[in-house]
């Protein structure tokens, strides 16, 4: 499956993806697919399906430098 700018996406990978109401994101690991979804990890207790095109694939780089600026 490939995600909202078309980038190949596996289990494991980090992903942004938008919240309910669209007014903010969040950050999540792939976890599992189906056949028209993905289940992201967004924390240890909480998991959501999201279609592939709801997603972008950041790379670790990328995390790292999210993380440290929050």
């Amino acid at each position: 499956m490939k995600d909202f700018l078309n980038q190949e996406l596996a289990i494991g990978d980090h992903v942004i993806l938008i919240q309910d109401g669209y007014r903010s994101y969040d950050v999540g690991v792939i976890e599992k697919f189906t056949p028209k979804q993905i289940r992201v990890k967004i924390n240890s207790y909480h998991s959501k399906m999201q279609y592939p095109v709801q997603l972008v694939k950041i790379l670790p780089e990328q995390l790292t430098w999210y993380v440290i600026s929050k």
